[in-house]
């Protein structure tokens, strides 16, 4: 083999690794970039899944709310038939007397 022979080999062989660094480093970028695009889209899922679950507190908390009232005035209503009760034999009890 002569010099330019070895050299051209050489050439060629430098040409191969830069071009084997080249796609090395595409394929490593592609990867971030897919690693990426799946890390964003597990974030995006995450937070519907984050609203998801304040809604459904907020509709339960609602509800609970909802419910409370609904027996503190049942409480006030049989509170106040019973205020009136008494306030009634207090009367009938006077006017017997």
């Amino acid at each position: 083999m002569n010099e330019q022979e070895k050299h051209s080999i050489w050439v060629e062989r430098e040409e191969l690794e830069r071009e084997i660094k080249k796609h090395i480093e595409y394929l490593e970028k592609a990867k971030g970039e897919k690693f990426n695009k799946k890390k964003s889209h597990q974030n995006d899922l995450l937070y519907q899944i984050t609203e998801k679950e304040k809604l459904k507190n907020k509709e339960i908390h609602d509800r609970a709310l909802e419910e409370r009232t609904g027996k503190l005035l049942e409480i006030e209503y049989l509170r106040k038939i019973d205020d009136y009760k008494q306030l009634q034999l207090k009367k009938v009890i006077f006017f017997y007397k």
